[in-house]
């Protein structure tokens, strides 16, 4: 969201051209794309690793008859849905690549 409210003002200098250095803010955009790109993956990482470990943690956990299992249905349940919202991210990071190798082809061309 920060981001997106961070790119607005420069949207609206690059079109309306009232600066003379354009390229300089071609170059932050990109820049700040990759730095996006980089901490969405990040986020994709630690998502997934904490979920994998955290399940492998429960499972151990729930082999013990003392614990109650339902609260270890719960878990998993939480757990699952911790995967397909990570998954949503990788494929968030994996637009925002596209993204940022094509703003570098077209900062290339001009």
């Amino acid at each position: 969201m920060a981001y997106t409210l961070l790119q607005v003002p420069f949207a609206v200098i690059y079109m309306g051209k009232q600066f003379g250095n354009i390229e300089a803010l071609r170059v932050f955009s990109m820049i700040g794309d990759k730095v996006m790109s980089l901490l969405l993956a990040t986020g994709v990482g630690a998502g997934f690793g904490y979920t994998v470990d955290s399940k492998r943690d429960y499972d151990e956990l729930s082999n013990d008859e003392i614990v109650k299992p339902v609260i270890f249905d719960k878990i998993d349940n939480a757990a699952d849905k911790v995967y397909a919202s990570t998954g949503l991210l990788l494929a968030a990071t994996v637009c925002m690549v596209i993204l940022s190798v094509a703003a570098s082809f077209s900062l290339i061309k001009k």
